[in-house]
């Protein structure tokens, strides 16, 4: 039973091209070696894990399909000293840049078929009074496999979904606000004293490092969190299944959040509660 159910999950993992299907895989296999461990049989912890179907249901109006799939994925890399960043969705499958004269001659900015990368010269890395405002209009249809929005001192503003691989955020002291993520595996935060909030994030795994600025997600469903403060806070509402986090003299608040701690809590919580998984 257990083979053939497995053997069926993967087949269709394969069929919809799922790029996080191997991660899909592992976490339920692994949901099911410990429901054995609690005291299932394989018929009760099967049933407990659900049909291949509704397990598949949840992941695949949120991911992008693989290259085999022919649909288009582009990276998107900005890293930027100083001013005010303005992400906008537009309905054209295309990304228009809009920025000073006195911008372009600081910036590198490529813009071509493989995305969009705005990074300093390199004949100008020294200097660090630039402050020069960015706006951005991306299609919304855009599918990105790599998402890197760096900052130092400037403030990023967005309400652009973004639908990638991976995303990886860091400011200095800059304030970063992104209205939605949906990442097919990782979500990387780090912060220096730049404070952060994310009003939608949908991940497989979610790391947060934070020195003393706050950080603030809303509306998080994820397997993994895992954060550290040194001295700011954070704030996080919503789902996920293993929730890590420490602090020196921060406060970290998990507000409402729906855990499924399975390998700590094995034992008490099969044995209490035999009907739910």
């Amino acid at each position: 039973m257990k083979e053939e159910y497995f053997k069926e999950l993967e087949q269709k993992i394969n069929e919809l091209g799922l790029t996080n299907g191997k991660d899909i895989l592992n976490k339920y296999q692994h949901y099911y070696d410990l429901a054995i461990e609690a005291g299932f049989s394989e018929e009760e912890a099967i049933s407990k894990l659900g049909s291949v179907d509704d397990i598949l249901n949840k992941y695949q109006n949120n991911v992008i399909i693989n290259e085999d799939t022919k649909e288009k994925r582009i990276n998107l890399y900005l890293n930027v000293i100083a001013g005010d960043i303005n992400i906008v969705p537009i309905k054209e499958d295309k990304i228009n840049v809009s920025a000073s004269e006195k911008f372009y001659k600081y910036y590198d900015v490529i813009n071509n078929e493989s995305g969009l990368d705005i990074h300093l010269k390199k004949d100008r890395i020294f200097n660090k009074n630039i402050s020069e405002d960015l706006y951005i209009e991306i299609g919304e249809s855009f599918l990105f496999d790599e998402v890197l929005l760096s900052v130092t001192s400037a403030d990023l503003d967005t309400s652009y979904r973004f639908n990638c691989n991976s995303i990886k955020i860091n400011t200095v002291s800059g304030d970063i606000n992104i209205g939605d993520i949906r990442a097919n595996e990782n979500v990387t935060i780090e912060g220096v004293s730049g404070d952060i909030k994310i009003e939608n994030l949908k991940a497989l795994n979610v790391k947060v490092n934070e020195v003393s600025g706050d950080v603030t997600i809303v509306n998080i469903d994820c397997s993994n969190i895992k954060m550290n403060s040194v001295s700011g806070d954070m704030e996080i509402t919503g789902n996920s299944d293993n929730v890590k986090g420490s602090s020196i003299s921060g406060d970290i608040c998990f507000n409402d959040i729906k855990q499924n701690n399975l390998k700590d809590n094995l034992k008490e919580k099969f044995s209490k509660i035999k009907d739910e998984f």
